[in-house]
């Protein structure tokens, strides 16, 4: 889903091998795109779970009774982060917030995008003002809180062009950092490094087990491996990856055209690309000598 997001920006450009996510990077799909098919069927998979938790909770017995509000309030954030996914990406679909109970509900017609984001808004906005915890202890880490919510409710708004409100509810946010936890990292590669999970600048993190084997592809849920295929999909030839996902000069340029006061180049480069620049060793080696003068990583 990244590399589809990322390679229609000016910012990469995808490989032609895998066909359905250049066409993507070329905006050459179409419904017969397998990889978007996919992500629009997961999303809607999702919103049937978050559905159905929604529609049987208030039927449990002998549970605590803010408990069931929080994971009423649980699954209905999740229902609306899928339909903020599914507006972004596909723009008008169809809304469906009940069980299917009768054939005909399988085949909802589709809303306009301005239903679409009204939805999202509901469902972040009913996660935003209910029984949530502003945190969960460090052993719950990753189930949605009440500060998630609002942070969601604020990129809607700004997704949707309406400054005002979305920063209205960031404030909230960055006005009260001693209570929530949040904050920006110090050193910025530190989000990246695989090291400092769930750290303060992380307002929801889906949290991974460590099970699993060493397949990459395919093979049974014992069998794949839970660790990120992103080096792979993304390194050079040259160090046995497959180039996936090229950086372009236009993201080079955005990122070096400032310095910091001390001259040096911006922090946030030096962790997101590597290239030709004095001192520059990447995945061990002498960057011009390894992979050329010219190269972006």
């Amino acid at each position: 889903a990244m590399q589809l997001k990322e390679n229609r920006t000016e910012n990469f450009v995808a490989r032609n091998d895998v066909q359905d996510r250049y066409a993507v990077s070329f905006y050459k799909n179409d419904a017969g795109t397998k990889l978007t098919g996919e992500i629009f069927k997961a999303l809607y998979i999702g919103i049937f779970r978050a559905n159905q938790v929604i529609t049987y909770a208030p039927q449990i017995t002998n549970i605590d009774e803010t408990k069931r509000e929080q994971l009423v309030a649980e699954a209905t954030f999740l229902r609306g982060l899928n339909y903020f996914n599914l507006v972004n990406e596909y723009g008008s679909v169809p809304i469906v917030t009940d069980l299917v109970e009768t054939q005909a509900d399988y085949f909802k017609s589709k809303s306009t995008e301005a239903e679409v984001w009204n939805q999202v808004i509901a469902d972040f906005q009913f996660a935003a003002n209910s029984a949530l915890p502003e945190n969960y202890p460090i052993t719950l880490k990753g189930r949605v809180t009440k500060n998630a919510a609002i942070a969601f409710l604020g990129k809607t708004y700004l997704y949707m062009k309406d400054w005002a409100k979305a920063e209205e509810q960031f404030n909230k946010l960055v006005n009260n950092e001693a209570s929530n936890g949040y904050g920006l990292l110090d050193n910025y590669a530190e989000l990246f490094d695989g090291k400092h999970e769930n750290s303060k600048e992380s307002v929801f993190e889906i949290q991974f087990s460590k099970v699993g084997g060493s397949t990459i592809w395919g093979g049974t849920p014992a069998e794949r491996t839970r660790a990120t295929t992103m080096a792979q999909e993304c390194a050079p030839g040259e160090v046995g990856g497959w180039n996936e996902l090229l950086p372009t000069t236009v993201l080079l340029n955005a990122m070096t055209s400032e310095k910091t006061v001390g001259g040096e180049f911006d922090p946030r480069a030096l962790a997101t690309l590597a290239w030709n620049y004095p001192g520059c060793i990447f995945y061990n080696s002498d960057f011009a000598s390894k992979f050329g003068a010219n190269a972006i990583w």
